[in-house]
This record gives structure tokens, C-alpha cells and sequence, in this order.
């Protein structure tokens, strides 16, 4: 006897490489269920295309010279839609802009030796 288990599947305009689920069969009722039988993975891949369906006639067309920009915009907002991406950019910002801080004193701090405690004069530019 074949049996079969139904999933309802709700789609969305979101682009993912793939959803993956599994299920396990328990507890049967007038069978026995086999050691490696009982469960089973499923991957469903999106049908959506990337990075979003906003312009899937001129992809599907191979037509990207209007849209080149926008692609790159709607690919930066769905990076930066996500919360952990979004707080990962902010940290590499601050880190750059503390490196770069770091590197101005240190540079400020290397010239204010050579001026006045070394008293290195230098040549005025004419």
C-alpha cells in the first residue's frame, strides 16, 4: 500500500538558493517502518530569480543594458535587508573609520616628534 503526505508550501518573491526540510515517519499503524526508510529530506529550489523578481522580463530576455544600475541597487537593498548583514556592514565601517583614525594620529604624532622634538626643519617649498 502506498501512502502519501501532503506539505503546503507558501511562496514568496524572496530569492533563496533552496528551502530543505526533512520528515520522519513515527509511530505506524499496521506496519513496520524500516530502519533507513522512516525519514527523508526534501530540497525545494526558489523560482526566483535573483537577486529579485522586480525585473524578470528583461533578465529571461538577456536584456540588462536599462537595467544594469537597478540590479545593483535591488541586489544592495536585499543584502542589507537582512539584520545580520546589515549589522556586519556597520562594524567594517567602524572598524575602517577607527583604522583610518588610528593611522591619522599616528602619522600626526610621527610629525609633531620630527618638528619639535628631533627639530627636523623642513624645506619650505618656493
Amino acid at each position: 500500500v502506498l501512502k502519501s503526505v501532503h506539505a503546503e508550501l507558501f511562496d514568496n518573491t524572496r530569492w533563496d538558493t533552496h528551502m530543505e526540510f526533512s520528515a520522519k515517519l513515527m509511530n505506524p499503524l499496521g506496519a513496520v517502518l524500516g530502519e533507513y526508510l522512516s525519514e527523508t529530506h526534501v530540497r525545494i529550489i526558489d523560482d526566483d530569480l535573483f537577486p529579485s523578481n522586480r525585473f524578470k522580463e528583461e533578465i529571461e530576455n538577456n536584456d540588462f543594458e536599462n537595467v544594469r544600475e537597478k540590479l545593483l541597487t535591488d541586489y544592495i537593498y536585499r543584502n542589507l535587508s537582512d539584520p545580520l548583514i546589515w549589522s556586519g556592514t556597520i562594524k567594517m565601517i567602524l572598524v575602517g573609520a577607527f583604522d583610518s583614525l588610528f593611522m591619522m594620529s599616528k602619522l600626526l604624532v610621527h610629525l609633531y616628534i620630527l618638528q619639535f622634538v628631533v627639530r627636523v626643519d623642513f624645506p619650505e617649498d618656493e
